[in-house]
């Protein structure tokens, strides 16, 4: 695979939809707008049969956003199956910004979300990082209730038990997962908890920073009505789900095994270093070591062990 870095700043946001609910699509993209991070790259993956239709739909939406937003649009025509991880890719597969994040069509961020986070991932060095995330809890257009459920609290271990960061809430730097581009991708065959397969992943190897202010607004849709089809493959992604969080796990048991065994293997050369510097060094130091070089480069070494440990 082909290494490649971002020489730009800008955040390219992959915006999956279906097309169908105009006045959510404007609402969410309108707080993309309203964002002052000025680098803006809108990565629209629509999935449906009207392409030429929803084509013009976006060059409307240009025409009223484009000065503060840079649009680009990928169709996936197989409007048949529920390919909502496969649309995840292909953003990710056409994005150009070196920061990369996601909103889906019924979801808003607030204005600073995109400059505070990604001004917190620079300055503290991190791969990646997610704001606080308000709930609203909604019966079609009206709100019923607000929530402010996800904490600012984080550890790994929560996250195993449960997904408490949303999909929009998070942005990740590829410049620092340069040699390992594919941990934000998700699993296709997945048509429920596909941010979370990508979360689990990416925070088996990187801890986030926190924006602790609010960052993002997730509406979630209240329904009385069950929907079968929905539960069985809600069943189906959490048994992919549970599997992964195992081989994760494992897999991280066995990297701490072997970090574990680096780090004795240095205590190791570190004390007998230390040994042959105060017990031997002396007897041999007028003829071998009578340079003060090649003292100063065994102090050296030892220093640089020690750091290892």
């Amino acid at each position: 695979m082909v290494e490649q870095s971002f020489e730009n700043n800008k955040v390219s946001i992959i915006f999956r939809t279906l097309g169908n609910n105009k006045k959510n699509i404007e609402r969410a993209i309108f707080s993309v707008f309203c964002s002052t991070y000025k680098e803006k790259e809108l990565v629209i993956v629509y999935q449906g049969n009207k392409e030429n239709e929803f084509e013009s739909y976006v060059d409307y939406l240009k025409s009223i956003y484009g000065s503060e937003i840079d649009f680009k649009l990928c169709i996936n025509s197989n409007y048949l199956e529920d390919q909502r991880a496969k649309n995840i890719n292909i953003g990710i597969n056409n994005a150009s910004g070196r920061f990369v994040c996601f909103l889906d069509d019924d979801d808003m961020v607030l204005s600073t979300h995109y400059e505070d986070l990604i001004n917190l991932i620079n300055l503290e060095k991190y791969v990646w990082g997610y704001s606080i995330c308000l709930r609203n809890i909604c019966d079609g257009d009206y709100v019923i209730k607000k929530e402010n459920t996800y904490s600012c609290d984080y550890s790994y271990k929560e996250l195993l038990n449960n997904n408490f960061i949303p999909i929009h809430s998070f942005i990740v730097d590829r410049n620092a997962i340069i040699l390992n581009p594919e941990i934000i991708k998700t699993e296709e065959s997945l048509t429920r908890l596909e941010d979370y397969f990508i979360l689990l992943n990416l925070a088996s190897k990187y801890n986030p920073i926190i924006n602790k202010k609010n960052g993002v607004l997730y509406n979630f849709q209240f329904t009385k009505e069950d929907d079968n089809k929905k539960c069985e493959e809600l069943v189906r992604a959490r048994k992919f789900i549970e599997t992964l969080k195992v081989d994760l796990i494992n897999k991280n048991e066995i990297d701490f095994q072997k970090t574990k065994k680096i780090k004795n293997t240095y205590k190791i050369l570190y004390r007998l270093i230390i040994i042959f510097i105060y017990f031997f060094l002396p007897f041999f130091g007028k003829k071998i070591f009578k340079k003060k070089r090649v003292l100063k480069f065994v102090n050296e070494l030892s220093l640089n062990i020690k750091n290892k440990i």
